[in-house]
Parts: C-alpha cells; structure tokens; sequence
C-alpha cells in the first residue's frame, strides 16, 4: 500500500500503519477550517420575529429558532433527535427567514424519499443534494440553503456544499442526528463538523413522535449513546421478542398492526441486511396470498440488485469485470434510460464495452451506473414494489413506493402514506426496482409510520437507533438470540474512523496529516478559493458609494478644510516653498533615528492570576452542566416548565453574593453531585402535580357538562331521540358508574361541542314552538291529572303541542293516549 501515490502513510514506522488517500485529509482539514473562518460575518436575520406565539409547549423549539436566525456565521448546525419536531422547527424556521428579507430559501435532502417527506411537509421545492451539486443554474447570492437529514451527505458531498456556499455567498444550516446513519459513500461529514469544528451549534433534546412513555425514554436514552440502557428498557417492556421463526413472527406482527395487509399505512418493517430482507419478505408474501391480498397469477420479472461499492471503486477501469451487470442511475444520451441494465463485455484501453455495443468511459461510468447483479423475482397484483433510480418524465423517483396493478404492465404509485397517487406503465427495460415489503435501516431514515416492526440477528448501534424509532405508537422487534443482538449492538457503534477520529484517538500524532505532496498544495486555493470575486466586488462599491456621499457632505467638507488650516499652521517654516500636498506627505516621514542608548530595562513583573477567577470559571462550568442535566431529564420524564428548588434557588443565590464580595464559591453542595436524585424527585413532583391538576380539570368539566345537561333535560321535558343525546347520556351514566367506584374519571369525548350545538339549537327552537303553537286547554289539563297521579311536575311553565302529546304518550303509551283522548271526547259528549 506504501507504493501506491494517492495515499499517504499516517502511521510513520509502526508496524500497522494507517493510510487515507491525500484527497480525504485535505477535504477533513479544510472542511473544518473552512467553517471556522466563516464565524461572525453576517448580521441577524429578523431580530423582532417571535416564533410559535402563545404556544408554551414549543419554548425548546422556538428559543432554537431565535438563535438561529440570530446567528452571525455562515454555516451553522442543527442537531435534532429522532422524533424532536425538527420538521415543524423547520417551517417555522423559514418563516423567520422571510419575515426578515431571505427572498430564496432552498431546502435539500440526500435522498430522493426523504425530499419527498419534505414536499408532503410543505417544502414543495425540496431537492436531492446530488441534483443541487449537479444542475447548472445554481440559486442566487445571499440564499439561504437547508441541507435536511445531513449525517446521509458523504465528505465530497459535504466538501463539495462548503465550498458553493463561499462560491456564490450562501449561508448553509445543517440539520441531522449523528447518530442516525451515515452516508454510503465515505466520510462523516455531519460528525467531523459537530465533534471537530467550532460551528455553532444548537439541538432539541425533547422527543415528540413516540406516544408511549416508555418507548419514548428509550429512545431518548438511544440518541443520548445510552444503549444498554435503551436495551434493557425495551426487553422490560416486552418490545423485544426472542424466537427461532423470528422473521415469520415479524411478519405475522405486520399483518396484526394492517389488519391483514389491508392498511399500509399502520405499520413499517425494518431489517438491517438485504438477505434478511428477502427472507422476510417471502414469510410475509406467503401470509398476504394467504388473506387473498395478492393476486392468484404472477409473472417473473428480472431487477437489479446493487452491490453498494464506493465511488473510488468505479473511477478504477480495471475493477470492472466481464459479466459484470450494470445499471443507469441516470439518463445518459444516446446510451441508455436511467434504469435500464446492460452487461459488461470487455474492457478496452480504459473504456468499457457494454453488450449492447455501447462504450463507456470510465468517468461516465463512476457518474452514470452502478454495478451489481440480476435476479428473478416473482410479481402479483397487489405486491409492493420500491423504484431506485429516477424517470422524471413518469414522476418516478428513487425510493418512490407502488404497488402492482391488476392492470397488465401498470403500477399505482403511493404516496408517503399510502394512497394511491396515480396509474403509469411500467417503463419496457426498467430494472431498477425490488420488493417494498421490507426496507433496510438506511432507507428507513426519514420515515415514520404508526408502528414498526424490525427484525435482525444483529443490529449495530445506528441501525438499532434509526430502525426503532420510527413508530408512534407501538414497536415490535424481532431476533433468534436477544444476548448476541445486545452484544453485538454494544461492541458496533456504526461510525466509521476519520482521520481526526485517528488523532483524538492517539492512533496517530496530531501532525500525520502533513505535510502533503506538493501537486495538492498548490491545487488548494483552486480547490476551496477564500473569496466570492462577485463578493470582493460588491464590497468595493459600496465602500466608493459610502466615500462619495461623505465627499458631498457639506458638514464633512467643512471639517476638512479646518483640518487643512491647522496642517499649514503646524508645519515647519522651511516647509514654505513646498505645495500643500508635498507638505501634508512630509507629516508622514520617518524622523531620523537617534543613536541607540542602552537603557536598563526593569524586569517584568506579571500580575499573580486570581485563584478566585479560576474557581468561578469551575463553578459556572458545573452549574451549567447541572442544569442542563437537570432540564434535559425534565423535558423528558417531567411535566410543565422546568423549575429550580427552593434549595437550589437558595444555593446560587448565597453563590452570587459571594461573587459579588469577592470571595470564592462555596462547596459544591451532595445533591449538586448527585443531580438524578434531584431531577427524578423533582420530575415526579411536577408529574403529580400535573396529574392532580389534569384531574381537577376532568372533574371540573364533567361537573359543569352534567350540570348542563341536566338543565338542557328539564328544559325540554323528553331527551330527544338522537345518536349524539344517546352517546352523552351514556357517557355520563358511564362516569357515574366509575365515580362511586372510586375510579378516574374519562376526559371529555370530541363529540361534547357537537352537542352543546345540537342542544342550544333544539332549545331555540322549543322555544320558538311553544310562543307560536302553544299546548291546548285539554293537554294542560291531561297533564296535571298525571301529575296528581304521582307523574313528576314539568319544570317548564308551558309546553308546545307538539311536546304535550308526546309527553302524553311517553307516559300512557300511545294506545294508553288514544284510549284516554276517546275517553275525553265520549264524556264531553254526555256533557252536552
């Protein structure tokens, strides 16, 4: 490896020495002093922008967005956990941005399914970061460039948008979890700039997306590297299932949460490998033919299958081999549609001869297809299937998901939940496609659907993290031995070694990294140039604007010329003969110099650093990691605005008035060491509090609800007969029940408002009826008969007609009022 050019030696004379291509340390170093050198240049964007007014809930998100929007530099990053909201931070972001004058906001994303997860989102505009690099019309200077789900973006991509952002004076927010994956090309570009560089960093904490308890501390201990912690707590919950059949479990598990394949939408299956992949594929496609979701006849279609290699693998003509299969990720003219396959035949003078008759060169190689190999797979209507490469005259995209149509040769394109977007026919020669049953970590990341099912003998950390956090509500993961799938997820963290990790590591000195060979010094300013000349431009104008107009200022020129007089009365008379300039550069001579005197010089005395100073520097530093501790537990098992104790509360205060007479910190007091104490305590106070005024409010409402119903029942004497007065009733003999049990009370259902407004009309119109069309002398006299018979008195002074005869007959029953009304009309006629 020492005799190959491209690479350089970072192990000196050790025995296993490490060696990085040059390329790959110039792209690590530059890109951190690229980021570095941008810091505090720009001014705020919108100062005055309030974000999320009078919602209390999202203060994390919003004091998030205000620094931002606060922030001088030119890149900045935004880390935000699995499920945060970093989505909704983003829309209202961009709205921050355009209140103060960004004109063009551009948002990308690494992959083609996780920018259509941003226009389903609002970012109708969203683009990959491929076709942003790529495409020609680049958008205007002073843009603001959103790059989402950056830990995907490899070293050259992330290399590759530092240096456009300089180029054309964009200013660029990465937004990505590192601990989510990273890109399948090389390089952690994501994790070099957060753990190597000095950028500006702000994060959200507070998981959102998991609706269980339990399942969201999980999570929240995965994104914080607590694994075995995360581990342990599924395994107690029963979210980890151990069985030899695990995948045909799995697969069953997915039928449950669709009810048999019927809804899509409730579930994602996750598996880490492409062989566990197809496995668990064919035990769910025999289950869906089995529930008649899949057609009876099937086809076998021929697909590509990638093997994943890097870019550097393709720019080597001698790695492509004859039978080697090859597919167009891209359109390339008059060679072949993006894809479509074709077949190595030999590889000549450095171009490579496809099947077809069609040569390639190396370079449209590495840019236009991928290399891997052809399989058979066997089609239904009713099968899902996921695109790889891009059609944009069809609209379909790589990671696009379809299912077979019953229509021969046509597929039904899906949307993110589901539904069914359109029909388009299956372009002829297609490959690049495969099941969509079951999708791998990588291509999960960005996804979220309301359960998810994983299956994996092993899982290192990343895959553990990304795959389970993708649900809502419930989580089911699946494996033949849950000690080897723990082991294995402790001991493979998924993040790959950069050559910083090397030196922070002390696998090699801090220096291994030059010097570098002369060719890429002197391609370095070509590589990365300092400057925009557009920029250096635009500066010098407004620089010549600003001069001139302090030219043409008569206050300004006033005191010029007062400057000018008192110049001619300060110089020398000899000075005479000379002009005003000649004069006015005299000023500026050096004096001759004087013969050197050797003095003796005093010894420098330095002032004796204060302890103290030292002390309180301590002191901040574990206060702030206190209550940063202290807020982040909160946020997640707490409830309401964090709050310090009265203790604590007392403690800084004592702590100020020490600072401020001069004297040094206290001791740190026990319960500052040992914060979880405090913060479980206090996290359950807030809990309970939370609870108790949770249930107040419930018994508040109920209370009043009865209250009301009771009054709108009198009012119109019989309950109507309706599907919403028979849920609340219901509901309130059920709250009943549960309160002389002892039981906790239900919160309100949605339907309460509906009938509020169905009540507040029928008693309008009760009302209205009863002026108009008032009861007859006969029912009024029926009626207090009842009454005298031990019938309940009517809490209304007068009835309508019609609510008198339905009175009647609720209490005679309708023979029982007919029999007494002939009763009536036969006596009244003996009476006359």
């Amino acid at each position: 490896m020492s005799d190959l050019p491209e690479l350089k030696n970072l192990g000196g004379e050790a025995v296993n020495p490490f060696y990085s291509p040059e390329e790959v340390i110039e792209r690590e170093t530059r890109s951190i002093e690229s980021v570095e050198d941008q810091k505090g240049i720009f001014e705020p964007v919108a100062p005055g922008f309030v974000p999320f007014p009078d919602e209390d809930s999202r203060k994390a998100q919003s004091e998030l967005i205000t620094g931002l929007l606060a922030s001088p530099d030119r890149f900045n990053l935004f880390r935000g956990v699995a499920g945060a909201g970093k989505t909704s931070t983003l829309q209202e972001f961009c709205r921050g941005l355009r209140s103060g004058g960004v004109e063009n906001i551009v948002v990308v994303a690494p992959t083609n399914s996780a920018t259509e997860v941003l226009k389903q989102e609002g970012f109708e505009q969203s683009q990959t970061v491929a076709s942003f690099l790529l495409t020609p019309k680049k958008p205007p200077e002073r843009s603001y460039i959103i790059i989402d789900e950056a830990g995907l973006n490899s070293l050259r991509e992330g290399y590759e948008i530092l240096k456009l952002a300089r180029k054309n004076n964009y200013r660029v927010l990465f937004v990505g979890d590192a601990r989510q994956h990273n890109a399948v090309e090389s390089g952690d570009f994501f994790r070099l700039l957060e753990d190597y560089s000095q950028i500006r960093k702000f994060s959200l904490t507070e998981i959102h997306r998991q609706q269980n308890e339990e399942y969201r501390r999980g999570i929240f201990e995965c994104s914080q590297g607590q694994f075995e912690q995360a581990f342990e707590r599924f395994d107690g919950q029963h979210f980890i299932h151990e069985s030899k059949d695990y995948l045909d479990e799995a697969a069953a598990k997915f039928m449950e949460f669709t009810h048999n394949g019927a809804d899509l939408s409730q579930a994602i299956m996750v598996s880490p490998t492409h062989a566990e992949c197809d496995r668990l594929t064919a035990a769910l496609r025999e289950k869906l033919r089995a529930a008649n979701q899949l057609g009876k006849t099937s086809q076998t279609v021929t697909v590509f299958r990638s093997w994943n290699k890097p870019k550097a693998w393709m720019r080597q003509a001698e790695n492509f081999q004859s039978g080697m299969v090859l597919s167009f990720i891209r359109n390339l003219k008059g060679v072949a549609k993006a894809g479509s396959m074709d077949t190595v035949e030999s590889v000549e003078n450095g171009r490579i001869k496809l099947s077809s008759g069609k040569m390639l060169s190396v370079k449209e190689a590495w840019q236009f297809v991928d290399v891997g190999e052809s399989r058979n797979i066997e089609l239904r209507s009713g099968d899902l299937i996921q695109f790889r490469a891009n059609r944009k005259d069809l609209k379909i995209y790589n990671g696009t998901l379809a299912r077979v149509s019953k229509k021969a040769g046509y597929v039904d394109l899906l949307d993110g939940s589901g539904k069914i977007l359109r029909s388009v026919a299956l372009p002829d020669g297609y490959a690049a496609f495969d099941y969509g049953w079951v999708t791998t970590s990588h291509k999960s990341q960005g996804r979220t659907a309301q359960n998810v099912i994983a299956a994996a003998e092993k899982m290192d950390a990343k895959a553990f993290y990304v795959s389970l956090s993708r649900g809502r509500q419930q989580l089911s993961l699946h494996c033949p031995d849950k000690a080897l799938l723990k082991q294995h997820l402790l001991n493979h963290s998924g993040d790959r070694v950069g050559v910083h990790d090397l030196i922070r590591d002390r696998e090699i000195p801090p220096n291994a990294v030059l010097p570098l060979r002369n060719e890429v010094r002197k391609q370095k300013a070509m590589m990365l140039p300092d400057f925009s000349y557009k920029e250096i431009s635009s500066r010098i104008k407004r620089t010549a604007e600003l001069v001139k107009r302090r030219v043409l200022d008569l206050n300004i020129v006033r005191k010029m010329r007062s400057h000018r007089s008192r110049i001619n009365a300060e110089i020398a008379p000899k000075d005479e003969g000379k002009s005003l300039l000649g004069r006015f550069i005299g000023l500026f001579k050096k004096p001759a110099k004087p013969e050197k005197k050797v003095e003796q010089t005093e010894p420098i005395v330095y002032a004796e650093r204060s302890r103290n100073d030292e002390l309180w520097k301590i002191f901040d530093a574990v206060v702030k990691d206190y209550e940063q501790h202290r807020r982040e537990y909160h946020a997640l098992f707490g409830k309401d605005e964090f709050r310090f104790t009265k203790e604590e509360k007392q403690y800084l205060k004592e702590q100020d008035e020490r600072r401020e007479n001069g004297l040094a910190p206290a001791a740190v007091p026990a319960w500052m060491e040992n914060w979880k104490d405090t913060a479980e305590q206090e996290a359950e106070r807030s809990v309970r509090q939370y609870e108790q005024r949770r249930l107040e409010s419930i018994r508040k409402a109920y209370s009043e609800l009865k209250e009301y119903y009771g009054k709108c029942r009198d009012f119109l004497v019989l309950i109507p007969k309706t599907e919403l007065w028979n849920q609340i009733r219901d509901f309130i003999k059920a709250q009943d029940r549960r309160q002389k049990s002892g039981q906790e009370l239900l919160k309100l259902p949605d339907f309460v408002p509906d009938w509020r407004k169905q009540a507040e009309q029928q008693i309008a119109n009760a009302k209205q009826n009863r002026e108009a069309h008032p009861w007859t002398k006969e029912q009024q006299e029926i009626i207090a008969g009842l009454t005298k018979k031990g019938q309940a008195a009517l809490s209304v002074p007068v009835l309508s007609r019609s609510e008198a005869a339905s009175y009647i007959e609720s209490v005679l029953g309708p023979k029982g009022a007919a029999k007494l009304y002939e009763q009536r009309r036969v006596d009244a006629i003996w009476k006359a």
